[in-house]
């Protein structure tokens, strides 16, 4: 197969709406479907089933998709690019442990998933520290 890197993919939205119908056309009453590809008959899991529509259903409304294994490591310039934040600041974020990181030499390495599961949780709260206060006042 060859190394894992990421994968940028842009494709036509209708070809990826078409196929994305199609799947989820041939889903049957476990969430799995059964493909027909040629003379061979393939079960897709239900759990790859919703990955592979999801992921149709993003470029069919024209969103570019980017495809990288969790366990792929990321510097920190991009690390910071992914959470938005400055390098000094994600620098403190790894020094503190809320994001694990390992060293290269002198450079150090983020597993892109344990960014994005980062991400996710700060995320969620600032949603819910989140107040609509000002709306009461007047």
């Amino acid at each position: 197969m060859g190394t894992k890197t990421a994968r940028k993919v842009k494709s036509t939205p209708a070809a990826a709406g078409e196929l994305a119908d199609a799947v989820t056309s041939a889903i049957g009453g476990d969430g799995s479907a059964r493909l027909f590809i040629e003379d061979r008959s393939i079960t897709v899991p239900a759990e790859l089933v919703a990955a592979i529509t999801e992921l149709l259903e993003d470029i069919s409304e024209g969103r570019d998709v980017t495809s990288a294994p969790a366990g792929l490591p990321v510097g920190t310039e991009i690390a910071s690019d992914l959470l938005g934040v400055s390098r000094p600041w994600l620098t403190k974020l790894l020094d503190r442990g809320d994001i694990p990181s390992t060293r290269v030499g002198s450079k150090r390495r983020v597993r892109l998933g344990d960014l994005l599961a980062y991400r996710r949780s700060d995320d969620a709260r600032r949603r819910k520290a989140l107040t609509w206060e000002f709306l009461d006042e007047e």
